[in-house]
């Protein structure tokens, strides 16, 4: 009785933990759900402003075009941009309709409401804390899920040894057939025995299954052990996932004041007839590109977050 008893306690508290680890997964899901319709969000911001440019620019070639200060290749090659900036933007206000029907499904939000960004993702980030790793509930409900099987396991065999039971009984009855010859009256008897029995039929069958069950429970202890090993590369993995999301944000955000500042001179060199209509082109290319980079990298240092918080069982 105590190692069924056992095994049931094992096993309710296994499907416990089974239950927490995947609340964890699902939170998890619906956190990088939302950075990633984010991440669409602000590439289509990124993509409307690359459009509202290449049509300023084509405004501003057309004029040159009409007093015979830029070429027609010019206007084509602006025409160009613009068509591919347009597609482009296409594209991008796809992706995001997409990513915000996934969050509806995944909160069961029948609304049609448009979702809005609710935190500043260009604040800087604190340091990410320490990995220290938590025993998750996955390796919990591993732990409890094996010695459930040991349990189990135990109650097998038991049942291919002698049993003795402790036998009592008490009897009140009119008549009481301990009595003879019977009476018409009320007597009450009682009595106390011990009783041996060994089931000879049953014991191959049950030592057969304590032996599987012992097997299961040595795989199930191996399983452990690799879950235990893949929890600890998981948790590495994301720690240096954190380092390099870091570091990216700081080249991106370089990389955005450079990009920046290099549109902004060959806008004015163009002005004064100093730079090419291809200079100022390549350089809307570039700054399009820095943005998105520095989108990237912010919303990729929140999802390295989220997975370290997940792989440490914070």
């Amino acid at each position: 009785m105590r190692p069924s008893i056992a095994a049931a306690g094992h096993s309710a508290r296994a499907a416990g933990f089974a239950e927490q680890a995947e609340r964890r997964r699902v939170a998890t899901e619906a956190r990088l759900a939302y950075y990633g319709w984010a991440r669409a969000r602000l590439a289509g911001v990124i993509a409307d402003a690359a459009v509202a440019q290449a049509e300023a620019h084509l405004r501003d070639v057309e004029r040159r075009a009409g007093a015979d200060t830029a070429r027609k290749a010019d206007v084509l090659r602006v025409e160009s941009q613009l068509a591919a900036a347009q597609a482009a933007a296409v594209r991008v206000h796809d992706l995001e309709l997409v990513a915000a029907e996934q969050l509806r499904i995944l909160m069961d939000d029948p609304a049609e409401t448009p979702y809005a960004i609710g935190e500043d993702l260009f604040a800087d980030l604190p340091p990410a804390a320490a990995s220290q790793a938590r025993l998750r509930p996955e390796q919990a409900a591993a732990r409890e899920g094996a010695l459930a099987l040991g349990e189990q396991a135990r109650a097998a065999r038991a049942a291919t040894l002698p049993r003795l039971d402790l036998v009592g009984d008490v009897t009140a009855g009119n008549p009481n057939p301990r009595y003879l010859p019977p009476a018409e009256e009320w007597n009450t008897t009682w009595s106390v025995g011990v009783q041996l029995s060994w089931s000879l039929g049953d014991a191959p069958a049950a030592h057969k299954g304590a032996v599987a069950l012992g097997h299961r429970r040595a795989a199930a202890e191996r399983d452990r052990e690799a879950l235990d090993d893949a929890i600890r590369l998981e948790v590495a993995q994301a720690v240096q996932a954190v380092r390099d999301a870091d570091a990216l944000q700081d080249a991106a955000r370089r990389g955005l004041a450079a990009a920046e500042e290099s549109a902004r001179v060959r806008e004015a060199l163009y002005r004064e007839g100093l730079s090419t209509t291809t200079e100022l082109l390549d350089a809307d290319t570039e700054l399009t590109r820095a943005r998105l980079e520095a989108v990237n990298a912010r919303i990729d240092a929140r999802v390295a977050r989220i997975r370290l918080d997940h792989a440490t069982g914070r």
